[in-house]
């Protein structure tokens, strides 16, 4: 339920072995551009649509999916208005509300009884944390409709995503605790917020704002090297996600010149919290002596 996944409907996508982040003619998802009414949501390290960890993979798409209305996929020969894109542009139009009120709820539930034995995963001799069951709950809303007849529209969306998912670890293997028996729940939380004014025949005035915060905890894979009597300091709490803004004004003067203004404000981050005694630098420096640890 991304709207990344109708890219591949495109032709010169292919696969790039990275999730919701494919290659477009030819070139790597790191040079992908990804815009939503006008908002680059495209993350500055990664190349991906909205918030990404190169250890988790894509942790979302920066809006609910039912908003979507148009996705264009340009993979070439794109009007210089797109740029910092050497792949392909992503280019997504939502919905907007009319004249009269419509809206739909839904909700969309893959019970743990259901799951199949594809999404369970035997023990190795490496004694990893494997997964035994996962569950999830995706259900939300969205309404648009008029505020002033012919002048003033809403559009309202909100999507809840909860995911859970049990990890279990070989109670014979050397390494048990190091990665405790676990369930990870991810929870993700769309909205978007949209108005659209017709101000006159000439003009016209769209103010919208989205985003998707979220949080997660799960079993550290670097947890076997950390010593302690503690499991919480071998867990992972991630939070990511991000907010948008746009203001975009529109305006037509006579028959010969058409004018459009727009700012935008795009964040996302990716952060990941660890116990106090997992809090480790990640990169050493082993050019100098003592060796110097940081990031």
């Amino acid at each position: 339920r991304s709207f990344t996944a109708t890219i591949s409907l495109s032709p010169g996508v292919a696969d790039a072995g990275v999730g919701g982040n494919p290659s477009i003619s030819g070139a790597s998802g790191l040079e992908n551009t990804y815009i939503i009414d006008g908002v680059n949501i495209t993350d500055p390290g990664y190349g991906a649509a909205g918030a990404y960890s190169r250890k988790f993979g894509s942790m979302g798409s920066g809006f609910p999916p039912d908003i979507v209305r148009e996705v264009q996929v340009m993979t070439g020969g794109f009007e210089p208005e797109y740029g910092q894109a050497l792949g392909g542009v992503v280019n997504v139009i939502t919905k907007s509300g009319g004249n009269r009120f419509a809206g739909e709820t839904f909700v969309y539930w893959s019970p743990e009884s259901l799951t199949g034995e594809s999404q369970r995963v035997d023990f190795e001799e490496s004694y990893v944390v494997n997964r035994s069951a996962a569950e999830g709950v995706d259900g939300g809303l969205n309404l648009g409709g008029p505020i002033v007849a012919d002048r003033l529209f809403f559009f309202v969306a909100y999507n809840r995503k909860r995911e859970e998912t049990t990890f279990v670890n070989d109670p014979d293997a050397p390494q048990a605790t190091a990665f405790p028996s676990t369930t990870n729940v991810r929870t993700t939380d769309s909205y978007a917020l949209k108005a659209n004014a017709s101000l006159g025949s000439n003009h016209a005035l769209d103010l919208g704002a989205f985003g998707d915060p979220g949080s997660s905890a799960l079993a550290n894979q670097n947890g076997f090297g950390i010593e302690s009597a503690d499991p919480l300091a071998k867990q992972s709490a991630l939070e990511f996600g991000g907010h948008n803004q746009v203001l975009r004004w529109s305006g037509v003067f006579g028959s010969s010149l058409f004018v459009e203004a727009q700012a935008a404000r795009a964040q996302s981050s990716f952060e990941e919290l660890l116990g106090p005694e997992a809090d480790r630098h990640p990169v050493s420096d082993y050019t100098v002596s003592p060796v110097v640890r940081s990031g």
